[in-house]
């Protein structure tokens, strides 16, 4: 079933929310505004979502948290805002200091995005698209991108999936940017989840969360998550890394290719696991500890 509704607001035109629901019972409901997941409630419990979101939709547009969104033409920092491609140097739009972040401040996560249902034998589909014109945040080349949300007709599943064509050489990578909390309670606490995934390694980072390069081996350190590790056991350990990180963790993990691309978060309290599997090299690992 799909379902969508003109959400009041002060600043934004046709700001929705829609929504997909399967005949498992499990909904997902995503903003046109950023292509945000507010919420995704399993069948288990549909009064709580496994996503961090506002009770009020005014506060996505004050957000600074990227709750939900996706993310990009960049997602994460690029270091003065300088793009190389070539022999050509852009200067893109800043919006961290001297440095970019998540695409700038009119980045994907602050537009209103196109969107069209379609359902599928096996699935309930969301696309939003989005074109980023030429030298929108000061990158190159008109820039039409898709996202699609699929929602498994039986199940709690859902797919992700990303396609950005240019018309120009550019810079590209997108994320979602969702916050997740398995536990059922409102006093569960997120470090006590377990995360599990076959990282070889991580991106060093300097004191500005900016990667410098270097690559840290995660065996045998607070980084390694080949078994199920408590996120307490990397949260506010005094190591530089974490230090860095507000005592947090924000850091790309490097996966073996070797091995399927399977990240997992459990709640040992509901026993509740989270899988999530990406096509590319790795993915970035966020908690802030406030």
């Amino acid at each position: 079933m799909f379902k969508e509704t003109l959400l009041p607001h002060s600043e934004t035109a046709a700001l929705k929310e829609l929504e997909l629901e399967n005949e498992h019972g499990a909904v997902l409901r995503v903003l046109n505004y950023g292509a945000r997941i507010t919420g995704w409630y399993p069948a288990v419990d549909p009064e709580k979502s496994i996503i961090l979101g506002y009770q009020n939709v005014a506060d996505y547009l004050q957000d600074e948290h990227y709750l939900g969104a996706v993310v990009g033409r960049t997602a994460g920092r690029v270091e003065r805002g300088e793009m190389d491609i070539g022999d050509d140097v852009y200067a893109l739009s800043l919006n961290e200091g001297e440095h970019q972040l998540h695409g700038g401040a009119g980045g994907f996560s602050q537009v209103l995005w196109d969107y069209a249902y379609k359902e599928t034998p096996q699935a309930l589909e969301l696309h939003l698209t989005y074109l980023s014109e030429d030298g929108e945040m000061g990158y190159p080349g008109n820039l039409t991108v898709r996202v699609t949300y699929a929602l498994d007709k039986h199940s709690d599943a859902v797919t992700f999936s990303v396609r950005a064509v240019s018309d120009k050489d550019t810079w590209c990578s997108l994320a979602n940017h969702a916050y997740f909390n398995l536990g059922a309670g409102e006093d569960t606490h997120i470090l006590d989840h377990e995360l599990k995934a076959p990282a070889l390694s991580v991106l060093e980072l300097d004191e500005l969360l900016i990667p410098t390069g270097e690559v840290i081996s995660a065996s045998d350190t607070l980084f390694d998550i080949t078994t199920q590790k408590p996120l307490r056991d990397m949260i506010g350990s005094d190591n530089e890394q974490i230090i860095f990180a507000s005592q947090g963790v924000d850091h790309f993990f490097i996966l073996d290719p070797s091995q399927v691309k399977k990240i997992e978060l459990t709640d040992p309290g509901t026993e509740r696991r989270l899988k999530i599997e990406t096509t590319e090299p790795g993915a970035v690992v966020i908690h802030p500890r406030s």
